[in-house]
């Protein structure tokens, strides 16, 4: 992994999930492989949209993946791969600026696995 500043920049990855099983599944499998620093998860997240041209509802569940910029793109794909949606919403939001302490601890983790 690069050591340059950009990657050493922050990101989120975000995406929704059809429930919180599935949500804490692929949670739980990137911080155990040392891809993401922390997950939140945010439950009853009330979802309109098209599908099938349809107007469709749905509760979903959201989750913030907290990562270093050099990791989202692995993090998106692992996202992808393990999905149970036909096309799920992969979002990558940067990150404007972020505590100093947070993000050194999140440099320190990321880099030790």
């Amino acid at each position: 992994m690069s050591k340059n500043s950009k990657s050493d920049k922050m990101t989120i990855v975000y995406c929704l999930y059809p429930d919180s099983t599935e949500a804490k599944k692929t949670a739980s499998l990137l911080l155990k492989k040392g891809k993401v620093i922390c997950a939140n998860i945010v439950k009853d997240v009330e979802s309109l949209y098209m599908w099938q041209g349809k107007l469709q509802r749905s509760k979903e569940v959201a989750v913030y993946f907290k990562t270093l910029t050099s990791f989202s793109k692995e993090v998106q794909k692992e996202i992808v791969k393990l999905h149970s949606y036909d096309v799920p919403f992969v979002a990558e939001l940067k990150v404007e600026a972020v505590n100093m302490e947070y993000q050194q601890y999140a440099k320190k983790i990321l880099r030790s696995t």
